[in-house]
């Protein structure tokens, strides 16, 4: 997870691709594509 200008950033492990977190707020309503992991 990183913090940046633009708030939270999730760095997906897969693609390595770095998400903002408004756009996952945004996808979580429908078209979740991402999960919090617990430990």
């Amino acid at each position: 997870v990183f913090f940046t200008d633009e708030g939270y950033v999730y760095e997906s492990l897969e693609t390595g691709k770095r998400v903002n977190w408004a756009k996952m707020i945004d996808a979580s309503t429908e078209n979740q594509k991402v999960r919090k992991i617990k430990d």
